[in-house]
């Protein structure tokens, strides 16, 4: 860059998720697209719910949303949220919480006045589902069940059950309406009574597919049959929807979409200081739980037949063909659905005597490494691609042998290649989750560490096993104490206390960064915030570039490094209780043995000398009889300060007990030891004039030196200086009695 020229501002986007959910981790999947297209930052603040009615939360959930309150210190340009998740019920809260923010704000599936929003439109899936019932179905009983939610997208999903028995000329009845706390014990009893309590149902409505899971189980335990005696539909249609027994129907909503046109509406916000709002409709999938047959085989078919019978092209046909396999799975990247496009397009510009050819048999392999990918695979209908090849390469359409036999080979060919490299998918995810639990254990295994910097190391080095490359923890100078939804001052600057970048623990140069500063390190375009906290105490945050669908990961490991601080924190606080004496507040005399044997081998290693020195105050026991044992203890402590003041570097202090005090200490000048005597005397009248006691405070003391040729000796070294010390209180008596 030129001397005058300005750096490049990076645009920074914020996006809010509460947990590890699929919702959530298709939210940032959609976002990383889009900033990704348009060449942005993004940066993901994984929190908690800020919710005061949601009481079936974790307790921690107002401790995870702390990270929230960094958005406005991080220098973002904009900030995405998706309200209705991190403000479940309240919706004074829910308009109260973009205010916070002094960015531009871009709400999700919320609509919030003065605040642009992207949201589906959840009232048509919703009405186009409850129709469905009652024209297909034939059902007149019709019952919603509803979660925690009272937001706008809740009442729209009602709204759309209402208008479609009202279209219907059927009756809407509150006792058909059942809201449940959350997906618990307690829903299920709920769900149970109400079913109980309304036999006549032969339809329901669930708000969300989670719900739907629930309600499965309490209509086994009644006897009901889903999609014979009892139809119902569910809302999101998760992945685990179609593998359920019977497969729920359910209304879909690309919870990716919503977001990635949430970080573009974000960018024309920044750019253009405007956005227009978006309303996207959602649409109701018919499955086997309200009785609809699974007409897929028959819909290719006819479809491949339909397009041959009106000589489609081949790249007509297998556009189609791609369209079907990724099932309303939305893929932003163009390139994977242009190798499966180019996969179908290639098998049937095939003929039947090329299917015996090496070259075809190496490019299919080389189209089936691309499909099964780790990154991608997870958006295709494998089932519905096996059901695209057997319509491709069907051996019954050709009547002579030997055509069948080549084809049935490389069929046969391509299925093995496929379960082959999907078994070798599963097979590194099944190793990487051995060796990320391996890496765990090893975390796990770090807070056993005495020191909290081996702990927090430990930490680090194994931080890269976790599927994480490149992380950055700071941490407040002291924890600031939080408590649930209440705000807390912000500290203006934080300490780095671990940096790994590429997978290698980095060393620290200066480990103070102003707040605004704290991203700079973090160099990729995407990284990840948690709060890293133990009950009240939020000690600071993690970045990371942990990969969004291991989230689950991400949140262990910050769990991990608060619980590591906490427990620290603990050791340390009851080190210093056992190794302290409470009167002087030094080292008692576990805590002076214990740090004495530290420095004997620190400075046998070097061959520096290790003195210790026994202090004990004259006449304790006249002062105590005399004056009372607070004077007495007053006296000790007077002792004290003078031996610190002596002592000040190079050396531990410790009261061995009653009257006598412990020291261990080095000096480079034997000057020191030389004048020691007048050194004491002169620090004894300092501290008696400045206190001006009814008494005169005085020490006897003794000096010995550790031998290094014999083996370590403390209490032989003891015996020396105490010797020597009671030499010195003999000749200050024979002086009082000469004086006397």
């Amino acid at each position: 860059m030129k001397r005058g020229e300005k750096m490049e501002h990076s645009i920074k986007a914020g996006l809010m998720i509460t947990s590890a959910s699929d919702y959530n981790m298709e939210i940032c999947r959609g976002a990383n697209e889009a900033c990704k297209e348009l060449g942005i930052e993004l940066v993901i603040f994984f929190g908690g719910s800020v919710d005061p009615n949601v009481k079936f939360v974790q307790s921690s959930d107002y401790q995870k949303a702390n990270v929230y309150a960094f958005a406005n210190y991080l220098d973002l340009d904009f900030l995405v949220i998706p309200a209705s998740s991190i403000c479940r019920t309240d919706q004074k809260t829910r308009e109260a919480f973009p205010k916070y923010f002094h960015i531009p704000v871009v709400t999700l599936n919320s609509q919030i006045k003065d605040y642009p929003f992207v949201v589906y439109n959840n009232k048509k899936a919703v009405y186009d589902a409850v129709s469905y019932m009652i024209e297909k179905n034939h059902c007149q009983h019709i019952g919603i069940i509803t979660g925690y939610d009272s937001g706008v997208t809740a009442k729209q999903r009602l709204a759309g059950y209402q208008e479609a028995l009202s279209s219907h000329d059927m009756l809407f009845e509150e006792k058909y309406i059942l809201s449940t706390p959350g997906y618990n014990i307690d829903s299920g009893n709920l769900m149970n009574k109400w079913l109980q309590e309304n036999p006549e149902l032969d339809g329901i409505m669930c708000v969300t597919d989670d719900i739907a899971y629930y309600l499965y189980r309490e209509l086994e335990k009644i006897g009901k049959r889903v999609g014979k005696d009892i139809m119902v539909s569910g809302f999101d249609d998760k992945p685990e929807s179609t593998h359920m027994v019977p497969p729920l129907a359910s209304c879909h909503a690309d919870a990716s979409f919503i977001a990635y046109l949430g970080i573009k509406q974000g960018y024309d916000l920044y750019k253009n200081g405007s956005a227009q709002n978006q309303y996207i409709d959602a649409h109701f999938i018919p499955r086997l739980s309200v009785d609809c047959e699974n007409h897929e085989e028959t819909e290719i078919g006819e479809f491949i037949l339909f397009c041959r019978a009106e000589k489609e092209s081949n790249e007509y046909i297998a556009q189609g063909m791609t369209q079907y396999v990724f099932d309303n799975k939305l893929v932003y990247s163009s390139n994977y659905q242009k190798t499966v496009w180019s996969f179908f397009t290639y098998l049937l510009d095939l003929s039947v005597k090329d299917c015996t050819k090496h070259y075809v048999y190496q490019q299919i392999g080389d189209y089936i490494n691309l499909i099964f990918n780790e990154d991608d695979i997870r958006y295709l209908d494998l089932e519905r691609l096996f059901l695209c090849l057997s319509f491709l390469i069907n051996t019954e359409n050709y009547l002579n042998m030997e055509d069948k036999i080549k084809l049935q080979s490389f069929k046969q060919y391509i299925y093995l290649q496929m379960i082959s490299s999907y078994n070798y998918l599963l097979l590194l995810k099944e190793k990487r989750y051995t060796r990320r639990m391996r890496s765990i254990g090893q975390v796990n295994k770090g807070m056993l560490f005495e020191s909290l910097n081996d702990d927090i190391y430990a930490i680090a080095d194994n931080i890269p096993s976790l599927g994480i490359h490149n992380a950055q923890l700071y941490l407040f100078e002291t924890p600031v104490m939080t408590y649930e939804f209440r705000p807390f001052i912000m500290p203006k600057t934080m300490e780095l206390i671990i940096n790994v970048e590429n997978g290698q623990r980095q060393p620290i140069k200066n480990t103070h960064v102003l707040l605004k500063d704290v991203l700079n390190l973090a160099k990729q375009p995407y990284k990840i915030l948690t709060s890293i906290y133990s009950n009240e105490n939020f000690y600071g945050f993690l970045v990371t570039d942990c990969t969004y669908f291991d989230l689950e990961t991400l949140e262990y490991l910050s769990n991990q490094i608060g619980i590591s601080l906490n427990v620290n924190a603990i050791v340390r606080e009851l080190n210093s209780i056992s190794n302290t004496d409470e009167l002087t507040h030094i080292y008692n005399r576990r805590g002076l043995i214990q740090n004495i044997k530290l420095l004997y081998k620190e400075y046998k290693e070097v061959s520096e000398n290790l003195y210790f020195f026994i202090g004990d105050l004259d006449n304790l026991k006249y002062i105590n009889d005399t004056f009372g044992h607070d004077q007495g203890d007053k006296a000790i402590q007077i002792v004290c300060e003078i031996l610190n003041d002596i002592f000040q570097t190079h050396a531990v202090i410790g009261r061995l007990g009653g009257d006598e005090f412990g020291i261990a200490f080095t000096c480079k000048n034997e000057d020191f030891i030389i004048h020691i005597d007048s050194l004491i005397q002169e620090r004894t009248q300092y501290f008696n004039e400045k206190y001006q006691l009814p008494y005169y405070v005085s020490l006897s003391y003794g000096i010995s030196v550790f031998d290094y040729n014999s083996p370590f000796d403390l209490n032989h070294t003891i015996r020396l200086a105490d010797s020597l010390m009671y030499e010195r209180k003999k000749e200050k008596h024979l002086q009082r009695g000469k004086k006397g």
